[in-house]
């Protein structure tokens, strides 16, 4: 039997049952099952802290909502089943069984086509499945097997949850994975769903005026490596960014400067100018360990590049600071563009 008791946890936290019952049991399960799939014996992660039901509730749909898990399943793969136990489980675990789980889940092993990725019904406890949530807790079971349908919850595995069901002996990622193909993996993934078919696009887009080749890079949603480019700017999907080979010398002064050119612009003001968009952006390390950076500003100002003709491309000015040198994957989305690249300092 394989045990973990950590504030890092695949929990399924759900909203609210009566005010009388102890913490845990109204906030989310208390003893997580893992089994099948290869698996001798079933693994365990057992939750005795409200900061053990919170660290990853939103994983196992904590706010209750509904997400459609289709994205999520599209690859036919293995999976590991999930039993999740809510209330007090005083018995062994080694003698739990799934008949009696309140919650079910599944694991994905990652493929080529999409990364890890769990699933999961919403929880029972008193009722059929459907039925009001309340006390008296642990009365109605949800026993297998479960129709698809019953599946309400959906999320892609952080590498923070891969690393925790590894630890329990489950083997989740891409055979010849690592924490970089991963990240890129789940980022092309998200190109490949973000809204496309934009119409006002800008002119001479991905082309350089000086000498009407295009810039390096690639017009398909697909992630580049800038290591290398002194051009000034490289094309990734549908925004053309940089200057990356100035990045690093400006941020050992304490500066940062991209700047981000999307093909597709909204309508335009009776200025000629385009109305409001925000570009969003995001950065995740790729040679280490460490957390995304999710506050990276929005941006929705535009600037104009100065040419001769007046016409020269709209762009976000921006100052993206990373906190620590080294290998970076920055992901931007805004409108009908995306875009993603590879920054080594």
């Amino acid at each position: 039997m394989r045990l973990r008791t950590a504030a890092w946890l695949l929990t399924a936290i759900a909203a609210l049952a009566s005010s009388s019952t102890s913490a845990s049991a109204r906030m989310g399960p208390s003893v997580l099952m893992f089994y099948d799939n290869g698996l001798a014996t079933p693994a365990f992660i057992r939750l005795t802290t409200a900061a053990d039901l919170g660290t990853y509730g939103d994983f196992w749909g904590a706010t209750g909502g509904r997400a459609d898990p289709e994205p999520f399943i599209r690859t036919e793969r293995p999976y590991y089943d999930v039993a999740m136990f809510w209330g007090p489980v005083d018995q062994p675990l080694e003698s739990l069984t799934s008949s009696r789980a309140n919650q079910h889940g599944r694991l994905y092993v990652g493929a080529r086509a999409a990364p890890p990725a769990a699933i999961s019904t919403d929880f029972v406890l008193e009722g059929p499945l459907g039925a009001s949530r309340g006390t008296p807790l642990v009365r109605m079971t949800m026993p297998p097997p479960i129709a698809m349908r019953d599946f309400i919850h959906g999320a892609w595995l952080s590498e923070a949850d891969i690393e925790i069901v590894e630890a329990l002996g489950m083997q989740v990622r891409v055979p010849g994975t690592t924490r970089e193909t991963q990240l890129i993996a789940e980022a092309e993934e998200g190109g490949r769903v973000w809204p496309r078919s934009g119409t006002n696009a800008q002119a001479f887009f991905g082309i350089n005026r000086a000498d009407h080749r295009p810039v390096p890079g690639t017009s398909e949603r697909r992630c580049v490596d800038t290591a290398g480019s002194d051009a000034p700017g490289v094309r990734s999907g549908e925004i053309v960014a940089g200057n990356f080979g100035m990045y690093a010398t400006l941020w050992k002064q304490g500066v940062s400067k991209i700047w981000w050119q999307p093909q597709f612009l909204p309508d335009l003001d009776a200025r000629g100018w385009p109305g409001p968009m925000t570009l969003r952006v995001s950065a995740d390390r790729l040679d280490a360990i460490a957390p995304s950076v999710s506050a990276v500003p929005s941006y929705s100002n535009w600037a104009r590049g100065i040419v001769p003709s007046g016409d020269g491309p709209f762009f976000f000015p921006s100052g993206v600071m990373l906190p620590d040198p080294g290998k970076w994957l920055l992901v931007a989305r805004g409108g009908m563009n995306w875009g993603c690249f590879v920054l080594s300092f």
